[in-house]
């Protein structure tokens, strides 16, 4: 609470998740039915709104709270352009409780469509951008990740979970039960896509194998769908006649974008954004009576678990099978069903492009020397400031962005950190290759790096093997840097 102002949520408005969305929508469309609904349930009228939280928008690329607020015809006080992936829900309503408390607004719209548009006339078949943003001129992981395949979040994930049960006790079990019970809540949902299904640990571990070690049956399935909050003030909040819920604490930490760059595989971010929540709601974690914890993979709900501070790391396996998850439990999860079982519209299915080609670094200036090097079948790696090893090659030193970079050759050698197998190419370009392995290695001198593991049978890999560079000429232009075991 700032300036004596307490914000809370007033209303709220969700749409059933489909797999195939019915009625194709522009983004302002979506936004303005949203708002509609949102504004309905909250017992508000629109010219109470001040603030508008929202995506990105394809029919309003620039500027898209202007653009939201000139369709929904309001006059705004505070915009805000959210692009945090699965934690955009999240990511919202915080940011409106802050700018609420803080007095620079009374009353913010959080909107979060994820419909499918109308097809534009004379274009060719809508296509999912399954590049997700690598292929932009420049992009880091467009050199250093998308070329190995580690571009959709199935195999980022996989490579979670394969190192997680390398360095802890985490049977599959474990992680099926956590699909199992989240599907048991579903089926009393009844807007979960797989309301009507009960599913087994039998039938998780029984499913296709994905990106080992994860089942189809613990991968979140894309959809469609759409949901809107309404935040405002704890006093108009309760002029509704609802029961409001306010915002008592929150928390962000962001770190990276790839899992190879990330600090840790097994401990993520939320630690600090947990701590400095419960700390600002000055509440324990014994008062949680109910969580809901993002669910894109099982693997994502057991480390949440741990690294929320409900128990200690390497102990959400035990935590898991020592409780209940379902909706009467004793420690209700995702009481909705959760994402990997259809109950939530996080993500929108489409089409594929047909024949992609396959991906191919660009490499730019601050990353020309390691691309060079690569094709004279050498390892390089820029230096820090401090004469540390780094990688991606960038163009300021990263922790302190002095400009310039000084190199140095590496042996070559490392242990593979982690992998999965990808068995289904789930990188359209990467079909006609499937199943093939996705590596982490740590390099002797200590930093991280995308790769494929070759010259190896999948059933051999395991992390901490030795392995070794080894170069592939594409072409004339461009030569990878893939790894074998020693």
């Amino acid at each position: 609470m700032r300036n004596g102002r307490r914000a809370a949520i007033s209303g709220t408005a969700e749409w059933a998740p489909q797999r195939r969305w019915d009625t194709p929508m522009f983004g302002l469309e979506a936004y303005g039915k949203l708002a509609r609904e949102a504004l309905d349930d909250a017992g508000m009228e629109l010219g109470e709104i001040d603030g508008i939280l929202c995506t990105r928008l394809g029919d309003a690329p620039m500027f898209a709270p202007a653009a939201v607020a000139e369709y929904l015809g309001i006059a705004t006080n505070f915009g805000e352009v959210v692009d945090l992936g699965g934690a955009n829900a999240t990511g919202m309503v915080w940011r409106a409780a802050a700018a609420i408390e803080a007095g620079v607004c009374d009353a913010c719209l959080c909107l979060l469509p994820s419909v499918p548009a109308p097809p534009q006339p004379g274009a060719s078949a809508r296509t999912q951008n399954w590049m997700m943003g690598a292929d932009a001129w420049g992009a880091p992981h467009g050199q250093f990740d998308a070329p190995y395949g580690l571009i959709n979040p199935n195999s980022h994930f996989a490579m979670v979970a394969q190192r997680y049960m390398y360095e802890y006790d985490l049977e599959p079990r474990t992680l099926a039960k956590i699909a199992v019970q989240g599907r048991e809540n579903a089926l009393l949902n009844p807007r979960a896509i797989f309301r009507d299904q009960p599913i087994t640990i039998e039938d998780v571990l029984s499913s296709p194998m994905v990106v080992d070690p994860l089942h189809l049956l613990e991968i979140v399935m894309p959809c469609s769908g759409g949901a809107g909050v309404v935040v405002t003030t704890l006093e108009r909040a309760q002029k509704t006649g609802l029961r409001p819920m306010m915002v008592s604490g929150f928390g962000e930490h962001i770190t990276h974008k790839s899992i190879t760059y990330a600090p840790s595989l097994t401990q993520i971010p939320i630690v600090a954004a947990a701590d400095r929540a419960f700390a600002m709601a000055g509440v324990e974690r014994e008062a949680v009576d109910v969580a809901s914890m993002y669910d894109c993979y099982t693997i994502t709900v057991l480390v949440t678990i741990e690294d929320s501070g409900f128990c200690g790391k390497g102990e959400g396996a035990r935590f898991v099978e020592e409780h209940d998850l379902r909706f009467g439990g004793d420690w209700p999860l995702n009481t909705h069903g959760g994402l990997h079982v259809g109950a939530g519209g996080a993500g929108a299915g489409g089409g594929l492009m047909a024949e992609p080609p396959r991906i191919l670094p660009k490499p730019t200036a601050a990353t020309a020397p390691f691309w060079e090097a690569a094709r004279e079948h050498r390892l390089l790696l820029p230096l820090t400031d401090g004469g540390e090893a780094y990688f991606y090659p960038r163009a300021f030193s990263p922790g302190s962005l002095e400009p310039g970079t000084e190199w140095v050759e590496a042996s070559g050698r490392g242990v593979l950190y982690s992998y999965t197998v990808d068995r289904r190419g789930t990188a359209p370009a990467f079909a006609a290759r499937a199943p093939y392995v996705i590596g982490i290695v740590e390099l002797e001198e200590g930093p991280r790096m995308t790769t494929n593991i070759v010259e190896c049978a999948i059933e051999d890999v395991r992390i901490g093997m030795a392995v070794e560079a080894v170069y592939e000429d594409v072409d004339d232009e461009v030569t990878l840097v893939l790894f074998r075991p020693v």
